[in-house]
């Protein structure tokens, strides 16, 4: 369904805005949150990682990491839209569907490239001259009949974009659902060692054979979001760490999205160099000290309460974003700011706490403006919810971070990937409990 793209003048209209996440290029509720290089420079939020890629001379990976809801998915489409990038760059852009993100493995990571490579190449006019289709096409019929039997389940004798599209469905519904076709799956590409990379090959080479024929640009680049919402450590483990040759092997530049926690040894690395991390916008002041109007600290000076802590360039970037899609007049101008500092700079979750504030204030209460009564009752409720899957050993170890701002070893960054701890670059960088748990901390 087509969308005008207004702002929302009434609570229903915003809470259907509001529930919105990803903004396409050239949509008018962009706003483009300030990033600063150094002294008075601005850049866009993925500048570096666009002259990086434009600048690339082999079949390299890049990474866009960043706490989730941070704006990646935005600004990742935004960056592939561009008109240089598309100059020099066919991209083969694609998401890791929900459906299959529970039982993602690095094997079924490199067969959904190459789904995406076979779509692509089926239903863009420009690629149906393949030179060496037979490569591949032997490729798919060996897995069709490991995996399905003797006679498989492709067309016999279909044109490219026919044959091979029921194995290609019917494989990619099999590996989120059912753990024996996994099993299988997964026996047959330990067994038959690099067919599934020697299937991304000879499809990326014949695809870029069409591409030099039609006079388009030669070059591919797979780009890869969503990998960052894999919710268990196993799996990023398995696809980053214990398999990452396989995700390196295929000879194609790609693009994938990962969670913050993925750093791939650090910026020391080869791979650690090519992390571009995209930061909350910055709605707070450090906390942990003195707070020189001596509001809301407890008893040894630490900021306890989260608006006495608010950056005000921070919130009034959120208060712009918010402006773009939703009548600010809708909501109490004290519900917006506490909203951006809660959301810690998460505009997803500052989306969010205003979505259900304005659910509460319409359908429970028969408002037609979000009052503080509303988000108050939300917010205590979306904190609870939020402290209710921490423990005792968490909530010392976020107490560390609030007193310190820093990490104390690598297995905090698992709390960057659920949003819990964020890092900020004000001054340098530095990390900060959500504001949400800041009271849940003070207290016991």
């Amino acid at each position: 369904m087509s969308r005008s793209w207004k702002v929302a003048t009434s609570l229903g209209e915003a809470i259907d805005a509001l529930g919105v996440r990803v903004i396409e290029p050239g949509n008018p509720w962009y706003v483009a949150p300030d990033v600063h290089l150094g002294g008075d420079h601005k850049l866009a939020p993925l500048a570096r990682l666009r002259a990086q890629i434009l600048r690339s001379i082999d079949t390299e990976r890049f990474f866009l990491s960043g706490h989730i809801g941070s704006g990646k998915s935005t600004e990742l489409r935004r960056m592939l839209a561009d008109p240089a990038l598309q100059q020099r760059f066919y991209v083969i852009a694609f998401d890791i569907e929900p459906a299959n993100r529970p039982s993602l493995t690095s094997y079924q990571l490199l067969f959904l490239i190459a789904a995406e490579l076979y779509r692509r190449a089926s239903e863009d006019d420009a690629l149906t001259t393949f030179t060496k289709k037979e490569r591949w096409q032997s490729l798919l019929s060996r897995m069709d009949k490991a995996l399905y039997g003797p006679k498989g389940i492709s067309v016999k004798g279909g044109k490219l974009g026919i044959q091979f599209d029921l194995f290609f469905l019917k494989l990619q519904q099999d590996l989120s659902v059912d753990q024996g076709r996994r099993t299988e799956f997964r026996k047959l590409a330990e067994t038959e060692g690099s067919i599934l990379v020697d299937l991304i090959n000879h499809l990326a080479d014949d695809i870029e054979n069409a591409l030099a024929t039609a006079g388009l640009p030669d070059r591919l680049l797979i780009a890869i979001d969503d990998l960052d919402k894999l919710l268990r450590e196993e799996q990023l483990h398995e696809i980053f760490d214990t398999n990452l040759g396989a995700f390196l092997a295929p000879r194609v530049p790609v693009l994938a999205t990962v969670p913050p926690s993925i750093t791939f040894g650090g910026p020391g690395s080869a791979l650690g160099q090519k992390v571009t991390h995209l930061r909350p916008v910055q709605v707070l002041r450090k906390s942990n000290g003195q707070d020189p109007r001596g509001n809301g600290q407890d008893t040894k000076g630490r900021v306890q309460a989260p608006m006495s802590a608010a950056d005000p360039h921070g919130v009034d970037m959120m208060r712009r974003i918010l402006a773009a899609r939703v009548d600010p007049a809708l909501f109490d101008g004290e519900v917006v700011n506490e909203a951006a500092v809660y959301s810690g700079g998460v505009i997803r979750d500052f989306f969010y706490l205003l979505r259900q504030a304005a659910i509460v204030a319409a359908d429970l209460y028969g408002e037609s403006k979000v009052g503080s009564v509303a988000f108050s009752d939300v917010l205590v409720e979306e904190t609870n919810n939020l402290a209710r899957m921490l423990y005792a050993t968490d909530r010392e170890a976020l107490r560390e971070v609030r007193k310190t701002h820093s990490l104390t070893g690598p297995g905090q960054l698992d709390y960057m990937r659920q949003s819990i701890v964020l890092e900020y670059n004000h001054d340098g960088i530095w990390w900060e409990v959500t504001p949400r748990l800041w009271e849940w901390l003070a207290k016991g």
